[in-house]
């Protein structure tokens, strides 16, 4: 199950973030969606379920919470 989605642009693309319980942060390159290649990186770590998103004010670092009670940079 998705726990929480965030979605910000780029450098002019568009970017979709994702995590829940599989414990893995997805980023999608929406952008490219119409190509069915669009994921860019699947971000693994955490031991528990992904509950939060967050990206910094300069789009330089994305930050997740977890279940596991770890924040991920």
């Amino acid at each position: 199950m998705i726990r929480d989605l965030y979605c910000f642009t780029r450098k002019g693309n568009e970017y979709l973030v994702c995590g829940g319980d599989d414990k893995v942060v997805r980023i999608f390159d929406i952008s490219r969606a119409e190509s069915l290649d669009y994921l860019a990186f699947a971000l693994k770590g955490h031991t528990k379920s992904v509950l939060s998103l967050i990206m910094a004010p300069n789009k330089n670092y994305l930050f997740s919470g977890s279940r596991d009670k770890t924040i991920r940079v």
